[in-house]
């Protein structure tokens, strides 16, 4: 229990608003629920290769908020186009599943450390059983 995780899940929750504005979706319908995790990954053990978190794009989605991953890339396939987003510590991202992504290699020496989220509705909850709360 930290405030820093409240802060976090709050920024979760007004990604996920404005993406549902972005893909006309209604938020209170939806009823999302949340998951979250740590990675804690070095630059030679552990490195996530290509990898999707399940659902077919909007209105599951999927983020994750850079704790110590600078300067790292997460390479994204979105679409027919190859994506590099530059980690930046403290910014958290969201954006659709269905877009392939990986960790870029980094040569820095200590963890890259990031918190990883799904956000899903309420018709996919019973397919993932995993610990879910609500986003409401």
């Amino acid at each position: 229990y930290h405030p820093a995780i409240h802060r976090l899940f709050s920024a979760v929750r007004s990604m996920t608003l404005e993406a549902c504005e972005y893909y006309n979706l209604d938020f209170e319908k939806e009823q999302f629920w949340v998951q979250g995790w740590f990675n804690i990954n070095y630059n030679h053990v552990g490195k996530l290769d290509w990898h999707e978190h399940g659902g077919a794009g909007a209105p599951w989605f999927h983020g994750y908020y850079s704790v110590n991953a600078e300067p790292s890339i997460t390479h994204y396939k979105v679409f027919d186009n190859q994506i590099e987003n530059h980690n930046k510590n403290n910014r958290a991202i969201l954006s659709e599943t269905g877009h392939p992504h990986a960790m870029g290699d980094w040569d820095w020496e200590g963890p890259r450390i990031t918190i990883a989220y799904d956000v899903i509705p309420a018709k996919g909850i019973m397919d993932w059983p995993q610990h879910w709360i609500p986003l409401g």
